[in-house]
């Protein structure tokens, strides 16, 4: 759903494009696309501790400045591990009304869920919240 939020489309569609018109991408911007490919893939498994199991060309968007990013990740099963705290529903989150933001980010204050049991999911989708 990230498509059409990237001016540049995604890899496998500019590399297509590229074959169709019989030209060449530039040595320097190959170079560059697979330096930000590396990248996303470093991060995902250092920094995230997660993995993302479809890695392909048309699984890299490209934006405004012909830099790539990793999207498409529901085959990622969203694990434990890098899933936002208040997506199993155990959890609430609201900004933090703090003197100390970080940046110009809000800080975020999570809670465990005090409110009435989630509805209108399946069973063992959400974390119960009574």
């Amino acid at each position: 759903m990230l498509q059409p939020f990237y001016t540049g489309g995604d890899l496998h569609a500019r590399i297509e494009r590229s074959n169709a018109l019989n030209s060449r991408i530039p040595l320097n911007q190959k170079v560059r696309w697979c330096a930000d490919m590396a990248a996303a893939v470093a991060h995902t498994h250092r920094q995230a501790k997660t993995y993302h199991m479809d890695i392909k060309p048309g699984n890299f968007l490209i934006d405004e400045h012909d830099n790539l990013a990793l999207g498409d990740w529901e085959q990622s099963d969203s694990p434990a591990t890098t899933l936002a705290p208040e997506a199993d529903g155990t959890w609430d989150v609201e900004r933090a009304e703090v003197d100390h933001p970080v940046g110009d980010r809000p800080r975020l204050r999570y809670t465990k869920c005090d409110g009435p049991p989630r509805r209108n999911v399946e069973d063992g989708v959400l974390g119960d919240c009574t």
